[in-house]
């Protein structure tokens, strides 16, 4: 895994300066929003209406094969099984690494590269996991062997990964993606092996080919997704990537053939009401792949998008532990669903807490090259802590309540409908079912300053909807501190986290008839069943 910096966001331009992020093209949207109104009603259109794509990947995590399993047992699995439904394994680079049968006697150049052993996770303990959590699991097979050892040898290897997990442990496996981040110069074996070897999105594309058609053979319903960059021209060199035209050149070679693509985007992080400026994006990405796919193939279908790493970049305000992250989240997972990207997988569960130091940075803009100052900066990307200084391992944190209330009503076969809110600062996302009335479903994002009382049109009338609702206890952007109904960290000398395990934590009972409390900065979910 690696954030890149975001010079181009998938059509979108905007000029960045770590402190006042803009868009140029892009809708600004103000945190604190521009109605202020205190009493708006939401409401679902009736008829239900569909829109975007399936939510039953929407909510998903990278579950990293370093995790050891006495944190899977404490913390991982009920994580996940209270909050996502899809994971992707081996996670990030470990993909460009990984061998999953360990067999270093046929691939040599991959021995010591990644740490295995009785207490990490292997293929038999992530598929469990998967079973135990009804979540889909997507594995990421190991694109580099293709370049060190030859296309053939890789599609086989990826093949009997494949044809071990759906027939030996009897797991439907459906998503498979090729390699990890491969346009980039961090990524084995460009660098990081015993050897450097040719990398270059034309090889990508035509190697890809051959490890689908061996994975195809398996079963040709599985779904294989090629890798693309957010980045294109000077920006894509700017971020250390091996060519300005990676994208055009997979496209031209596999567009016609790839089951779906996927893509990585680490949000630059700025003040609250600038991260909030970045509207749009999931737009945008769809917007920029339906491009390529119509100038690079003669594909009818639309590309299917997998979002398979997100998070914010890590800056000076530290944001990837705030309650910024949660409600960015909130916002983030909803324009997915309706912009038809069908998976999202956020980074990660557990990482490293990263401290880096101030620097200066060349940037070529154009032929010219500008000396931007880089200012000390740090972050953790994981749903729990890890090594923060200072900090409590495996303190949680506010992604974790955002995929939780998301997975409370985007579940059991609800899907995004039709809905609008009248106020400019609460974003809703709803849920339903085509043939249920009763079964809906909402999420309410408050990123204004201000309480609101809602009032829910569209909505089954009870007097026994469910209702979540996830704020920091200061009610404000920055907080380090959570509360999921109203129940804190029970560690009451520490200054983040909220509380944990989510499953003792009851829904609270309210009437869709009155109107519904939204706290500021806050997210909430409604569910009538």
């Amino acid at each position: 895994m690696r954030a890149a910096v975001l010079c181009v966001l998938l059509g979108a331009a905007f000029a960045l300066d770590e402190e006042h992020p803009k868009l140029k093209h892009a809708r600004k949207f103000n945190l604190k929003g521009k109605s202020h109104n205190a009493n708006p009603e939401v409401s679902i259109a009736h008829p239900r209406q569909r829109t975007g794509t399936t939510s039953d990947t929407t909510m998903g995590l990278n579950v990293p094969a370093w995790m050891d399993k006495s944190f899977m047992e404490e913390y991982g699995n009920k994580a996940i099984n209270s909050s996502f439904n899809s994971m992707r394994f081996p996670g990030g680079s470990w993909a460009n690494k990984y061998i999953w049968n360990f067999d270093y006697k046929e691939f040599p150049y991959f021995e010591n590269m990644t740490h295995h052993g009785p207490d990490k996770l292997d293929t038999k303990q992530v598929v469990e996991l998967a079973k135990a959590t009804n979540s889909k699991l997507m594995i990421q097979v190991n694109y580099a062997v293709a370049r060190v050892y030859g296309a053939e040898k890789a599609g086989k290897l990826a093949a009997d990964w494949v044809q071990y997990i759906r027939q030996n442990l009897s797991y439907p496996l459906a998503f498979v993606e090729v390699g990890n981040e491969n346009y980039g110069k961090w990524e084995v074996p460009f660098s990081g092996g015993p050897q450097h070897h040719k990398v270059n999105g034309k090889l990508y594309g035509e190697d890809f080919n051959v490890i689908q058609k061996h994975i195809h053979a398996v079963d040709s319903s599985i779904q294989v997704g090629a890798v693309l960059s957010i980045n294109e021209g000077h920006a894509a060199l700017d971020a250390n990537e091996i060519s300005g035209e990676w994208n055009a050149d997979v496209m031209s070679a596999c567009g016609k053939n790839a089951d779906f693509v996927s893509t990585h985007v680490y949000f630059p992080e700025g003040p609250p009401s600038a991260l909030f400026q970045f509207a749009g994006a999931p737009k945008a990405m769809r917007t920029e792949i339906d491009t390529l796919v119509k100038k690079y193939t003669n594909r009818k279908r639309k590309m299917p998008i997998a979002l398979t790493e997100f998070n914010l970049q890590m800056s000076t305000r530290n944001q990837t532990i705030n309650m910024a992250d949660g409600l960015f989240l909130a916002r983030l997972l909803g324009e997915c669903m309706e912009h038809d990207i069908f998976m999202t997988q956020l980074w990660a569960l557990r990482t490293k807490w990263i401290g880096r130091g101030s620097h200066n940075k060349d940037i070529m803009m154009g032929k010219f090259k500008h000396t931007e100052h880089v200012r000390a900066r740090g972050g953790e990307y994981g749903i729990f802590s890890a090594n923060q200084p200072g900090v409590a391992r495996h303190t949680t944190r506010s992604t974790l309540y955002t995929e939780f209330i998301y997975k409370r009503i985007f579940s059991d076969g609800r899907h995004l409908v039709k809905s609008t809110s009248a106020a400019d600062d609460l974003m809703v996302f709803a849920a339903g079912k085509e043939d249920n009335d009763a079964s809906v479903g909402m999420v309410l994002v408050n990123l204004g300053a201000q309480e609101k009382s809602v009032t829910l049109a569209g909505f089954p009338e009870t007097d026994k909807a469910k209702m979540w609702t996830f704020e920091g206890e200061s009610n404000g952007p920055n907080d380090k501190r959570f509360m999921l109904n109203k129940v804190q960290n029970s560690n009451s000398t520490s200054q983040f986290g909220g509380p944990w395990p989510l499953e003792t934590i009851p829904a609270m009972s309210v009437s869709s008839k009155e109107k519904i409390t939204v706290p500021p900065y806050s997210v909430v979910g409604i569910l009538a069943e």
